[in-house]
């Protein structure tokens, strides 16, 4: 892929034009002409007569009814302000949302597939639990695990994006555990609009560049309607965390001074830490002996190498810079994967009669996306070079020789040889007819058919095949001055280059080449989906009419997987996938009803009742009832109260029942075998496999919500509401942490040890399974606030809006081990970077007028742990990460050019560059922590952008 440099974009340069339009918005709140203010008041009245009928029920209700789901409902003016390249980076900040699947969440990503896509996780409860729609109608996964990547929809037509928070499966069937995100197009568009924009961070990367266009027409005298887009989008990565001035290779470590009951905690969080088993060069370990502690130059000169102060822990054993040298994979850690991605779409609609609608759509979208991971790591022992291998320095080879030594044993990180390069291509296709016939006055119906599909190219390039690697380091000389691998003497034909291994550089092009190579893996996924609805009133009370909504829906969903064969038999160092395919259909028959119980009484002004009811047959695991009723009560002096309880499901996804399996080669601590180097328990290399598990459940939610909303008349255009939820997943879907399989079966649960193999020779572990259970329950107790007023002000009209949302309760509990998840960015319990915190919020201002629009957001992300169940000063010295604000700034201009309305923008995202606070995180034996939280706070630091849009 090809960087997106826009030479006249500077940070200056945006700064500058940020400000002359922030100046510009305000200078003619005084000077506007009259017709200018008809022109606004225009604007004003047509947002307020806009009936908007949301996703929280099927039903065609009545003017004004409210269901008692709570929903958010977001415009395009929300996403314009924002002014980010996608929907999902909008969406992902409302303090609803949880850490998600991203650009700048999956830099260091393998074998996921997903480099620049974007996940939405309501409740951050689980992206998988998130059930996200197109005009209320599902899209095919961007994956088999099961999500929609929201940049692949078509968000220059967007109209607005429904939030609907809660369980919602019996109105919309599985997923929508935590609530459903259904994205609204604007259908009647007519005429031509576009915008093209670019991107530069404040550290002049991370470019980002965007150009959409769109097109709406009539035909047949206005039977008929078409419209559609066209999106391109691209975004260079950040590939080193080390450019930014927040890094500090922060680690968690074991405290060295700690005993039980001394005062001291148990784990220390520590800035320059490094591992101190491997280098860039190689270095002889510790069990070198009176060799140890030897590193090589760029030529092969022998030099002295400083282990530091040692600490267990952290990442496989750890260094502290100033008196060691610090080897920080971190470091070259990607915090920006990049991608390049273009979409189309178009829809036709035709009224064959005044009763008969038909219409069609078609989808195709294209993302390459790329990210950079770690390097083929040999360290602590698992490289040892003989005596006899030409390539070892005379120097060393005479020391070897004085102590009687016929081999080395090295740590190296072979960066070298090149860091693996995860790549993918995902090629998105949908096909969707449908029909709406008004059968009478009262009753109508609705049905469509659709098909999606998605091809994907998963690699993983620049990665090492273990047995050639093995190969060319085993160097041995011909006889005749040249060095040959001790392979070829045997097999002259079997086109092993030896490798030179001494120094960093020392490789040459020929060596790199015989044992590099790529991992593939071949998927596509189908979705067939058919739906029919029949929705009209069945009666006529005093208080209004029983409406009802019933109807039939058929859903497939399947793939295959195809692995290149190195892959097959985990011949790669990473990647390494596995043939896989299955499917499972699904039938469901759902109802839902309005009733009005009372309608301007003397108990109130209304109260209405909404129950729904879906039955569903799973293929693989059987029949499931879904269910909701819920209450609407408006009080009246502007006071209403809402209220549902439902049953919800989640099925598992395609890669959990069916995943071929991925394999890694991984470090794991061992509590079964101390450490040769007297140090705490053995650490060390183990092949581990994920697959799927076709024994898995239906997760099952309940799921209670509560809310109360002010309106008061006495006050026009505020609006206030509080809701309360609490979702309680019982047979919750999870893998359990690698590590924690080992821990598990040394703490006596033996089910887990099931799950290991060992060597019978060794008694070390040589294999390790891992595949997703049903787990005993997932809890969530949270509380949303909204607030918004509008008014005018001079000659236009400002907006507040502010949303917070107060996390009281996440744990999980498995076979009676709760597990505390609340405000955890850290823990190892599967809560790694980013289960909700207390406390979130985003609140914006925005002035706008017939011409100008400024608006100012501030995002506050809450206080949170490193491990929720850890205790400062005693589990660790400070188990707190900081609190942290970001403020936001966008500024626009409209002026006319005949018919065509022009609007150039300007944004600064983290207007005050705050960096990101420290994390340490309890990763046991990873090596590439970032010391940060890559999924709830910003790492790339200040933001500018410039664009222009024009509507015609």
């Amino acid at each position: 892929m090809k960087n997106t440099h826009i030479p006249f974009l500077t940070s200056r340069c945006c700064a500058n034009v940020l400000l002359a339009l922030g100046i510009a918005s305000a200078l003619p709140l005084s000077v506007v002409s009259a017709q200018e203010n008809s022109g606004t008041n225009k604007i004003a009245e047509e947002e307020a007569v806009e009936l908007i009928v949301v996703s929280a029920s099927r039903l065609k209700s009545r003017p004004g009814y409210e269901a008692p789901t709570p929903t958010t409902v977001l415009d395009s003016a929300f996403i314009n302000d924002v002014g980010v390249v996608n929907v999902a980076d909008a969406l992902n900040r409302m303090p609803s949302m949880g850490s998600a699947t991203s650009p700048r969440s999956s830099g260091n990503d393998v074998g996921s597939g997903v480099q620049g896509a974007n996940f939405l996780n309501l409740r951050g409860i689980g992206s998988n639990r998130t059930l996200v729609l197109l005009d209320g109608r599902r899209v095919v996964s961007a994956a088999s695990t099961g999500q929609v990547d929201i940049n692949m929809l078509p968000s220059t037509l967007l109209k607005r994006t429904e939030i609907v928070s809660g369980g919602a499966s019996a109105a919309w069937g599985s997923d929508a555990v935590a609530g459903v995100v259904n994205l609204v197009l604007d259908k009647q568009f007519t005429g031509v609009k576009g915008s093209v924009q670019a991107g530069r961070s404040g550290y002049d990367d991370a470019d980002e560049f965007k150009a959409n266009l769109a097109a709406g027409f009539e035909f047949a005298d206005g039977r008929g309607h078409v419209i559609g887009s066209l999106n391109y989008t691209s975004a260079d990565g950040v590939d080193r965390a080390d450019s930014r001035d927040w890094f500090r290779s922060t680690k968690l470590v074991n405290n060295p001074d700690y005993a039980e009951g001394n005062g001291q905690p148990q784990r220390l969080v520590l800035d320059n830490v490094g591992n101190f088993i491997g280098s860039d060069a190689g270095h002889t370990f510790l069990s070198a002996g009176p060799l140890a502690g030897i590193t090589f130059s760029p030529d092969g000169a022998l030099l002295p190498f400083n282990f530091g102060t040692r600490y267990s822990g952290g990442p496989l054993g750890s260094s502290i810079t100033g008196d060691g040298q610090l080897n920080d994979f971190s470091a070259r850690t990607q915090i920006l994967a990049e991608y390049e991605q273009v979409t189309s779409f178009l829809h036709a609609t035709y009224d064959v009669t005044e009763d008969l609608t038909v219409y069609g759509e078609y989808m195709y979208g294209t993302t390459e996306g790329e990210s950079l991971s770690v390097p083929y790591y040999r360290f602590a022992g698992a490289l040892t070079i003989a005596r006899d291998n030409p390539y070892l320095p005379a120097e060393l080879a005479t020391q070897m020789d004085n102590f009687g030594m016929t081999s080395i044993p090295l740590g190296r990180s072979n960066v070298d040889f090149g860091r693996a390069n995860p790549y993918n291509e995902r090629d998105m296709t949908r096909y969707l007819v449908g029909a709406d016939l008004e059968i009478n006055d009262n009753w109508s119906m609705a049905a469509y058919y659709q098909r999606g599909s998605i091809d994907v190219v998963n690699e993983t390039r620049s990665d090492a095949n273990t047995a050639k690697y093995a190969l060319a380091v085993d160097a041995i000389s011909d006889g005749n001055g040249n060095a040959i691998c001790r392979s070829s003497l045997t097999d002259p034909s079997n086109g092993c280059v030896a490798a030179n291994i001494f120094g960093l550089g020392a490789p040459s092009q020929a060596s790199i080449d015989y044992v590099i190579g790529t991992a593939r893996q071949d998927l596509e996924l189908t979705q067939d989906v058919l739906s029919i609805t029949f929705s009209g009133d069945l009666a006529e009370l005093d208080a209004g009419a029983v409406s009802t909504s019933f109807g039939y829906e058929y859903r497939k969903e399947q793939f295959t997987g195809k692995a290149d064969p190195i892959s097959q038999v985990s011949g790669w160092w990473v990647g390494n996938y596995k043939d896989a395919g299955g499917e499972y259909d699904v039938n469901e028959v759902f109802a839902e009803v309005l009733v009005p119980i009372f309608y301007d009484s003397p108990l109130g002004n209304s109260l209405d009742f909404n129950a729904a009811v879906r039955l569903t047959d799973y293929s693989t695991s059987g029949n499931v009832t879904t269910w909701k009723g819920g209450l609407t009560y408006e009080i009246g002096a502007g006071v209403s109260l809402r209220g549902t309880q439902s049953r919800d499901i989640r099925a598992p996804n395609l890669n959990e029942y069916y995943s071929g399996g991925q394999t890694n080669s991984l470090y794991f601590n061992d509590p079964f075998v101390e450490n040769p180097l007297g140090e705490g328990v053995a650490n060390y290399l183990v092949t581990r496999t994920i697959r799927g598990n076709p024994e898995l459940s239906p997760e099952e939610a309940d799921t209670t919500t509560f809310g109360i909303v002010y309106e008061p008349e006495f006050i026009e255009d505020l609006s206030l509401s509080l809701d309360y939820f609490h979702i309680n997943v019982d047979g919750a879907i999870d893998t359990v942490l690698d590590q924690d399989i080992v821990d598990r079966c040394y703490n006596n649960e033996t089910s887990f040890c099931s799950f290991i193999q060992r060597d019978s020779a060794t008694g070390l572990m040589s294999n390790i399974f891992n595949s997703p259970v049903n787990l005993t329950e997932e809890v969530l107790t949270a509380y949303d606030v909204e607030a918004t007023y509008r008014f005018d002000l001079a000659d236009g009209n400002v907006d507040i809006r502010s949303f917070w949302t107060y996390t009281k309760e996440h744990y999980v509990e498995d076979r009676g081990v709760r597990d505390d998840l609340l405000g955890e960015f850290a823990g190892g319990n599967g809560a790694v970077n980013g289960g909700p915190q207390k406390w979130a919020s985003l609140t914006s201002i925005r002035f706008t007028d017939y011409e100008n629009t400024i608006s100012l957001r501030h995002r506050y992300i809450g206080e949170g742990v490193i491990d929720a169940e850890w205790t400062s000063g005693v589990d660790v010295d400070n188990n707190k990460v900081d609190a942290v604000s970001y403020f936001d700034l966008t500024a626009s201009r409209r002026f006319d050019m005949g018919d065509i309305r022009f609007e150039v923008f300007a944004s600064i995202d983290n207007l005050l560059d705050k960096e990101p606070p420290r994390v340490g995180f309890d990763g046991g034996t990873a090596l590439d922590d970032l010391g940060v939280s890559n999924t709830r706070h910003d790492l790339i630091g200040r933001y500018f952008r410039l664009g222009l849009r024009f509507d015609y």
